[in-house]
């Protein structure tokens, strides 16, 4: 069995679902999955209803309710507005059984998964906290940001060591130091977990989390924006940043892909596996 973790409100499930089909459309065949929802407010109803299609093709999803009012007061990022981006940080108060997982992974909800992800549960951590990829505008506009020598990473998908999570008590580090210095820090939540978890992460390639915040930040057609040869998809297509796909304003590459998925029907995806 295979863990995916996603945290959502209520204002996102739409774009949670959309996240949730393009998993299914490439992975029913590879892998047994089970998804978790951080969330504080969707209602029960949401996940009943979506049981009932993941349900027939034996994957079931998860209310995961997070009670903590603590977060509530740290800030975000504007096109953020909700505490739900902290709520990453209770992903091993999840799992609460001896036989916890080894690997589990997390996905943003701005995001569309076009490939298998299976080999992904398989990387070897060690003594890394995540693997994760770099971040591209961090990357590429904040010279040693927070002093971490270019060595920033992007939050929005992120394999999980869960034992050494668990171990070493990420939740509590991660509160602890929002409380001290979150009015000090850029990127809220992203900023914590790369003081916390410095030199000790695994670079992952572009690919595992291709962003498309910088098309936005820089524009599609600079210099620095990597030109992908032919019609290459990336595995993960993930648009941080305001610039999401579902905005009619937003000319990003890569938007037809979100629609894609979003119309994609369950049925369709029961047909491809013919159950």
């Amino acid at each position: 069995m295979n863990y995916i973790i996603l945290a959502a409100n209520q204002k996102y499930v739409e774009h949670m679902i959309t996240t949730i089909k393009s998993v299914l459309y490439h992975n029913l065949s590879t892998t047994e999955l089970r998804f978790y929802v951080l969330n504080k407010n969707i209602p029960n109803e949401v996940f009943e209803i979506l049981n009932k299609e993941l349900n027939c093709v034996g994957v079931s999803i998860i209310d995961a309710k997070v009670i903590n009012n603590e977060v509530a007061k740290f800030n975000t990022l504007p096109h953020i507005s909700s505490e739900t981006t902290y709520f990453r940080y209770f992903i091993q108060e999840i799992f609460n059984t001896p036989d916890i997982p080894n690997n589990v992974l997390y996905l943003d909800c701005d995001l569309v998964v076009n490939g298998d992800i299976s080999e992904l549960f398989q990387i070897e951590l060690k003594d890394n906290y995540v693997t994760a990829s770099k971040d591209f505008i961090a990357e590429n506009n904040l010279e040693n940001y927070l002093s971490l020598n270019g060595n920033y990473f992007n939050v929005g998908v992120l394999l999980i060591n869960l034992p050494l999570w668990k171990q070493d008590n990420v939740a509590r580090k991660c509160m602890d130091l929002s409380k001290e210095i979150i009015n000090k820090v850029k990127f809220g939540d992203q900023d914590i977990l790369n003081l916390v978890f410095k030199d000790r992460w695994l670079k992952a390639n572009r690919f595992f989390n291709y962003q498309l915040g910088g098309d936005f930040v820089f524009g599609k057609d600079s210099e620095i924006i990597e030109k992908l040869p032919g019609n290459q998809i990336p595995l993960i297509t993930h648009w941080n940043t305001e610039a999401k796909p579902w905005l009619a304003n937003m000319n990003i590459r890569f938007r037809e892909l979100y629609w894609q998925y979003y119309a994609l029907s369950w049925e369709e995806i029961r047909q491809k596996y013919n159950v």
